[in-house]
């Protein structure tokens, strides 16, 4: 992925997630979402209690690393949900980044590999883009060992539309901030394994993509960069005349998500909010919103309802 709008977009994500205060209500905000996704599951929900009663921002990514609703909503929410839903899990997903970017390595660099099958035409993309940067929109884990990912490429075979890819990562420690941590120690499993924990957002320049046949797939060599990018006019574009971080967020969702999103956004605000201040400039969103795409009567009920707060 090159330098574009989209790429600088998922940059800026993560720089709003960072100054989100944690409080005890965006945790509740969490939870109850949390529940509303496992509430058929009587075990998930005891794990839910458990996490209301015990957690610790110092062990963000210990529950990641379990067999729980942490790791699969987390991970559903950055891949398929609607973009919203990182707002909803905010809480957790904001102590998941900065426990990985506070960690200090002992190493000054290292290789890791991983294993993956991919679409043909994200091959192809990042084909196009070798000596350009991309970044990582998920966690994403890794092992130390080769002969580990080797040996679970050995056992699945490219389709007509699927390729097996061994993604080998340069990863310079001594780049600040970090960019992953060991978390072999918390899954119980061999050193041998040795599994490493990338962070959300990490940032990576493509050295080379080509067909390995020894190993019958596809080879991706790339190395960790500090992301240092020209994204600087996208953040001061939404900051302009904006102050409250909340609303940021959410013009941030009416560019990357649509509409929809962003109108889905501002509603839950607005059901969590006991703040006139701030209802007024949320319903001052929606409307804005509904006059976007012409819903003219429904736009002018929101500029009355902030109105009638002002007044």
């Amino acid at each position: 992925m090159k330098e574009s709008a989209p790429f600088c977009l998922f940059q800026i994500l993560f720089v709003f997630l960072r100054q989100m205060s944690q409080t005890q209500e965006s945790k509740e905000q969490m939870l109850d979402y949390c529940k509303s996704c496992s509430k058929e599951d009587k075990a998930e929900l005891k794990k839910i209690k458990d996490f209301r009663n015990t957690y610790d921002r110092k062990k963000a990514v210990e529950w990641y690393t379990k067999d729980s609703f942490i790791y699969r909503l987390v991970n559903r929410a950055l891949t398929r949900e609607p973009i919203y839903a990182l707002y909803l899990l905010r809480f957790y997903i904001t102590d998941l980044y900065l426990e990985i970017e506070g960690t200090k390595s002992t190493r000054s660099t290292e290789t890791t590999y991983r294993g993956q099958i991919i679409s043909k035409e994200e091959i192809d993309m990042l084909n196009d883009n070798s000596k350009n940067v991309i970044s990582v929109s998920s966690f994403f884990s890794t092992t130390r060992n080769p002969l580990v990912t080797k040996r679970m490429i050995e056992e699945v075979a490219n389709t007509e539309n699927l390729v097996c890819v061994l993604f080998e990562i340069e990863v310079n420690h001594k780049m600040k901030p970090n960019v992953c941590i060991d978390i072999h120690k918390y899954l119980g499993i061999t050193s041998e394994e040795s599994e490493v924990l990338f962070n959300l957002g990490t940032v990576f320049k493509i050295k080379s993509v080509a067909f390995d046949d020894e190993i019958a797939a596809w080879k991706v060599n790339m190395v960790t960069t500090n992301g240092i990018l020209d994204f600087q006019d996208y953040l001061k574009a939404y900051k302009t005349e904006i102050t409250n971080i909340n609303e940021l967020f959410g013009s941030f969702f009416r560019a990357i998500g649509g509409h929809t999103t962003a109108e889905q956004y501002f509603q839950l605000m607005l059901k969590n909010t006991d703040r006139s201040q701030e209802a007024t400039d949320i319903y001052d969103n929606i409307g804005d919103i509904k006059l976007e795409i012409m819903q003219l009567l429904s736009a002018l009920k929101h500029y009355k309802s902030a109105y009638e707060i002002r007044k």
